[in-house]
């Protein structure tokens, strides 16, 4: 566990900031984070530092929304260091090795892996992400904007039940 020594009021300020930005309720905020509702609120009235893991995952979900806000946020967890948690994308690799066979294997496990959250089959499953994926290449949509976007519906489905 990494406690790093930060001022804890402006880290609470980034922490109301980034939940504002999600647009979630401290409970929800808590549920991203595999946090409680309490324990979200200490960190946002100073009277506890988060981990910097906590601070780095929520970096990463905010940065969709707001690339600067995610920046501050990785400067609080790790101490104002430059180059935060690697907030930015990783680079895409462009060897002529990274071809047809090592993209189909990694697609084949994006649809195992959803097939399996589903308890469903991959083939429809294929199919669903298919369509998915090309309604987001048409409209112009980042991966990590859907990914932060499916995040928020599924914690507010949580609180609903």
């Amino acid at each position: 566990m990494n406690r790093l020594s930060r001022n804890p009021k402006a880290v609470a300020e980034l922490l109301v900031e980034a939940q504002n930005a999600l647009g979630v309720s401290q409970g929800q905020l808590g549920d991203m984070l595999g946090l409680s509702r309490q324990t979200i609120w200490r960190y946002q009235t100073g009277q506890s530092n988060p981990l910097a893991s906590s601070l780095q995952d929520l970096s990463r979900r905010v940065r969709a929304i707001d690339a600067g806000l995610a920046s501050r946020l990785a400067g609080a967890g790790t101490g104002g260091r430059q180059g935060g948690f690697g907030v930015a994308a990783p680079a895409r690799p462009t060897s002529p090795g990274a071809g047809v066979l090592e993209t189909r294997l990694m697609a084949d496990a994006i649809v195992c892996a959803a097939a399996e959250a589903l308890d469903a089959s991959p083939r429809p499953v294929r199919r669903a992400l298919l369509a998915a994926f090309a309604r987001a290449r048409d409209t112009g949509l980042a991966l990590d904007a859907i990914e932060t976007a499916l995040a928020r519906a599924d914690t507010q489905d949580k609180s609903r039940r």
